[in-house]
């Protein structure tokens, strides 16, 4: 019988729950693709809790006493766990972002690659707060989506068509070769 040591976990975007659980990166990657999510793959020992686990492997030292209270084990996270992150299936290291500021927002176009179907650029675009927050996103789509049209309908208040049409071609000019 197989002993599994590691299991990895993929939570979406703003998910407070993991989306799903696998005994492999690869069996993860797969399902991520199929369903082109965003959101975060994370390895994690069986059987310890990610502390314990810290602790034991010598690659955290509590030094303060809230280091060993509950609230603090509870939320507890090591950045040396192998973590990776996907943008609509792509995984984040592959994608080209872009932003573009516009009054109070970031006009965010995520180059995500080229369809291995149609040949086309693929992209992502989002509208963000200054806070950073995500107000808004295409989901996956075809560059050649990216317009004035689309904008004005992600966006949450009206902008000039010279305005948005400098970000359509800008995100154009910037990076796509045709």
């Amino acid at each position: 019988m197989m002993t599994i040591e590691t299991i990895w976990t993929f939570s979406g975007e703003k998910s407070n729950f993991p989306a799903g659980v696998f005994t492999t990166r690869e069996l993860a990657e797969k399902w991520i693709d199929h369903y082109q999510l965003s959101g975060a793959l994370t390895s994690y020992p069986v059987n310890t809790g990610v502390y314990d686990y810290a602790v034991k492997t010598g690659t955290y030292k509590p030094v303060k006493d809230v280091a060993v209270t509950p609230a603090f084990i509870q939320n507890f996270s090591d950045a040396r766990q192998e973590h990776y992150f996907y943008k609509h299936g792509v995984p984040e290291t592959a994608i080209d972002l872009t932003s573009y500021p516009l009054g109070d927002f970031f006009v965010e176009v995520c180059h995500l690659g080229r369809s291995p179907t149609t040949g086309k650029w693929q992209v992502s675009v989002e509208i963000a707060s200054r806070s950073g927050t995500v107000l808004a996103s295409s989901g996956k789509i075809e560059a050649d989506a990216i317009t004035n049209d689309l904008l004005a309908k992600m966006l949450p208040q009206p902008f000039s068509a010279e305005e948005l049409s400098a970000i359509v071609e800008a995100s154009w000019k910037d990076k796509f070769v045709l």
